[in-house]
Parts: C-alpha cells; structure tokens; sequence
C-alpha cells in the first residue's frame, strides 16, 4: 500500500472482490494483511462487506434476453459502432501494406471471375443463316398479304359502302338549305 491516503486502484478490487466473496485465496490473504495491518483498510473493507450483505439479501430475478438485449443495445450500441468503425480505420491505416495486398487479391478475383464468364459467341453455320433468312421473307410476304388485303377491304367495301353515302347524304342536306331548296 502506498503511504498517502490514495490507495491503489488493484488493491481496492482486492478489496471489494473479497468483500462480495469473489475473491480467491490469494487475493484474500492479501487483503486480510491490509486489514490487520492498517485500520483505514479495516473501515473500508468493513463497509464494502456490509453492501455486499445489504446486496447479498436481494435475490437474483431473471429477465427475458430480449430485454436485456434491446438495452444494452440502447445504451452500447452506437458506441459499439464507433469503436467497429475506428477500429477497421486504426487497421487500415497502421498496416496498409496488409489492405492494399487484400484489395489487390479482391480486384484480381472479380477480374478473373469476370473474364470467365465473358458470354461465348453463337457460331451458326450458313445452312441455319440460309434457312432463318427464308423464314423471315416468308413471315414479311405473309404481313405484306394481311396489309394489301385490309386496305383493300377498307376502301372499297368500309369507305364505299359505310362511310361515303352519309357523308354524301349531309352534304346534300346543307347544299338544299343553303340554296333555299
């Protein structure tokens, strides 16, 4: 123990683990030294055994995970966050040989992986070309067919036959009421 009225921070753990009855033997023995030897420490050991006698009568409740979970996340969480994120700063900046060796392994894999799966050009031989080409002919001479005949079927039975007489009809009617007829 030291001479003035500080005492060690180790020595006060001592004391207090002893107190509460988690001590081990070692630990004891050197408090129970102090506490013979320096009455300061008898005090102080005195009261940290009558907390732990006054903690001691409560009994241990159980609490559900969830509850204990979400708090210390409430309470550590984003501090927990920090110390991550500094942590990984700290890394990168004190071994950057080691980050720069691991991007360039990362870069390198994605390459590789990339250039792999670089899509095979279809060969299609010129009997296939022929026969596709055909079909398309085929299939643009059938929609040029549809087309002529639509046309066909819009002006002369649609238009002829549906839309002129009653267009004709109104005009009729307009001229006779304009000329007085």
């Amino acid at each position: 123990m030291k001479r003035s009225n500080i005492i060690d921070e180790k020595l006060l753990n001592n004391i207090i683990s002893t107190a509460y009855g988690d001590a081990n033997i070692v630990e004891r023995l050197k408090v129970y030294f102090y506490y013979f030897k320096d009455p300061r420490m008898k005090e102080l050991f005195n009261e940290y055994k009558q907390t732990a006698g006054a903690v001691h009568v409560y009994k241990n409740l159980d609490c559900p995970d969830g509850i204990i979970k979400s708090t210390y996340t409430k309470i550590y969480g984003e501090e927990i966050r920090r110390q991550n994120k500094a942590r990984f700063i700290h890394f990168a900046y004190a071994r950057p040989l080691i980050v720069a060796a691991a991007s360039l392994i990362i870069i390198a894999l994605v390459g590789l992986f990339m250039l792999k799966r670089q899509p095979e050009e279809n060969k299609y031989s010129k009997a296939k070309v022929l026969e596709a080409e055909m079909q398309v002919k085929q299939s643009l001479a059938i929609v040029g067919r549809v087309f002529r005949k639509t046309e066909n079927k819009l002006t002369e039975d649609v238009l002829e036959k549906h839309v002129t007489p009653p267009i004709k009809k109104s005009y009729d009617t307009i001229n006779n009421l304009l000329n007085g007829g």
